[in-house]
């Protein structure tokens, strides 16, 4: 891959061109989800479906305006040469350019139905699905491969849960919270204080086996955000089998922003 390794860190924003919407609406957390860590999303067309290539920099223009700051990490499909056909991350950008380095490529002027998007984490799976319900899971080599349940039927706020393994959307073994710890509903993530469409400000920063989310889910304070995260943790010293974890809230979210 064009992006390194050690650089895999990719960050979404609600503010982003293309970027799904968090509201009071059942779905609205799994679009979410699938666009920043299945599909990617804001998908632009370069000016005349073409990228400039120079002394091992890629520049790619758009006269209308440019979506993609410095630092984000974009898919690039139907160009040749081939080897564009990637994600990398961007080195430098302007209102109307982005550039990145590409040293392997040689100089001049790609060609083809060429688009560009911000691009996925890359390294989960939608393992399973059902009507607004959806079960994910790292596939990222050395990650426990837990799943994560998102139950996304109700208005305001998502049920979620971690499951070590599941034999369809509905069901799975080994659950955590356990029923005896979960409490109340269940551990819930919030996405609106009122079940309407109106979209809330939301912020999501993962790599291949974690992700933190943070919602702002009230209408009276936009820019307050929770903090909710799931996944694989790093070990340290011996080894674990169970190294994954899911933090949500019991209830009175709704009620009282930024408790966490």
């Amino acid at each position: 891959m064009a992006v390194k390794d050690n650089s895999t860190v990719r960050w979404f924003n609600s503010d982003m061109p293309g970027a799904p919407v968090l509201c009071g609406q059942p779905g609205s957390m799994i679009d979410i989800m699938d666009a920043c860590l299945i599909n990617g999303f804001g998908t632009a067309t370069p000016d005349g479906n073409k990228i400039t290539i120079s002394g091992g920099v890629a520049t790619v223009e758009f006269s209308g305006g440019n979506d993609f700051e410095k630092h984000a990490v974009v898919e690039i499909a139907g160009a040749t040469p081939a080897d564009l056909n990637d994600v990398w991350r961007i080195d430098s950008a302007t209102a109307t350019t982005f550039s990145f380095a590409c040293p392997d490529i040689p100089d001049g002027n790609a060609t083809g139905s060429i688009t560009v998007k911000r691009a996925s984490t890359g390294g989960w799976e939608k393992a399973y699905s059902g009507t607004n319900k959806a079960a994910y899971r790292s596939t990222a080599p050395g990650a426990t491969g837990f799943f994560f349940r998102f139950d996304d039927t109700l208005n305001q706020e998502v049920k979620v849960r971690g499951f070590e393994a599941m034999q369809d959307i509905d069901t799975g073994t080994n659950p955590f919270p356990t029923e005896a710890q979960k409490g109340g509903s269940g551990p819930m993530w919030p996405k609106s204080n009122v079940a309407n469409a109106t979209p809330r400000n939301w912020w999501l920063v993962a790599d291949d086996r974690f992700l933190y989310f943070f919602p702002a889910m009230s209408s009276n304070w936009a820019f307050t955000f929770e903090a909710f995260l799931l996944g694989d943790f790093l070990l340290i010293g011996t080894p674990e089998a169970a190294n994954a974890i899911l933090h949500a809230s019991k209830g009175y979210l709704l009620s009282y922003p930024a408790h966490n």
